[in-house]
């Protein structure tokens, strides 16, 4: 959240049929499909789970980029039960350290539950899972002010986890099949503000920084057709099971008694 502006751009991939997907990129992060939790969907999506953290004064460390101790998802995870949450669906949220949350977080506000404190050592989550309908690239990033990271069943993306000012920071995901991947997506809104503990060293109780962050599809703020990929959770999955008995063994169902060795069945789980 500096008052500086930096833009840092990174290489981005075209589309194909809107569904963000390119050749396979040999300069990604490579996630196999062994990481997908299910197959592919056959509709769209468009929100993820949001969650804010209302921190301590000057408590959340800013070089995350380097210090994998310092890393935002991992400070998050130690944060305990977030301040509030949010469905998140508009992913371009602007304001700055004073902004109070329901503000920042726009038309997604009506889905706010929580304390409806400020940006000022605030962190973020949106998680939930993308759907990749065909193997290939996906290139997914953000434009933060502070900073921010995607990783992808815990692999990185997108890594520009340190305080800065506005700074864009894309990567390409080869995903090596089709199917549902665990997304999740972290920014911070460090201590910029003159308030007596804080990075800015200036005693000006009126300065502040900037707390803006989009996230990124295709080398661009995600429109609402790229966020169909997007999916809160995962659907149960249809799985089937035979059970086997002894040959010529009955099976009673219904008060009807039925001669086989086995039974098939499908369910959710």
């Amino acid at each position: 959240m500096h008052n500086s502006v930096v833009s840092v751009s990174k290489a981005s991939v075209g589309l194909v049929a809107g569904l963000c997907l390119s050749a396979i990129s040999a300069l990604a992060a490579d996630i196999p499909g062994s990481a997908a939790v299910n197959g592919p969907l056959g509709f769209s999506g468009g929100t993820l789970k949001g969650e804010y953290w209302k921190r301590p004064v000057n408590t959340i460390f800013t070089d995350g980029v380097g210090v994998p101790a310092h890393r935002i998802d991992v400070q998050i995870n130690g944060f305990g039960p977030p301040t509030g949450t949010f469905v998140a669906s508009n992913f371009v949220y602007l304001g700055n350290d004073l902004t109070a949350v329901r503000t920042w977080l726009g038309a997604d506000s009506v889905t706010y539950s929580g304390v409806n404190s400020n940006l000022d050592d605030g962190a973020f989550r949106l998680k939930g899972f993308v759907n990749v309908t065909a193997p290939g690239t996906i290139n997914l990033g953000t434009t933060s002010d502070d900073g921010a990271r995607i990783t992808i069943a815990g692999i990185d993306i997108s890594n520009g986890d340190n305080g800065h000012g506005d700074e864009t920071h894309d990567g390409d995901a080869n995903f090596e099949a089709a199917g549902l991947y665990p997304i999740e997506i972290t920014y911070f809104n460090g201590d910029w503000t003159s308030d007596g503990n804080n990075h800015s060293l200036n005693p000006d109780p009126g300065v502040h920084g900037g707390a803006n962050f989009h996230l990124r599809v295709a080398g661009a703020d995600v429109t609402p057709a790229r966020a169909g990929i997007f999916h809160p959770v995962a659907p149960p999955r249809l799985v089937s099971t035979t059970l086997v008995a002894p040959a010529n063994t009955p099976w009673a169902y219904n008060d009807t008694t039925l001669a086989g060795t086995s039974l098939h069945g499908t369910g959710w789980e």
